[in-house]
């Protein structure tokens, strides 16, 4: 059985820092479980971001 079976395995850049991390399938699918219908949820939108939708969305309503 392979480690990651067993513990995440971490995947490390050249320069040490963690890029993925591979689990099992079973801790993967708990995982998806635990965070709803969305196995991936995108990230949050930056400040700026924000305001770019916000003000699309007023131009959109006149």
């Amino acid at each position: 059985m392979g480690l990651v079976q067993h513990e995440p395995v971490e995947i490390l850049s050249r320069g040490a820092r963690r890029r993925a991390v591979l689990v099992s399938p079973e801790f993967y699918d708990r995982s998806v479980v635990a965070l709803g219908d969305e196995p991936y949820a995108p990230p949050p939108l930056s400040p700026e971001e924000e305001e770019r939708e916000f003000v699309w969305d007023l131009l959109e309503r006149l």
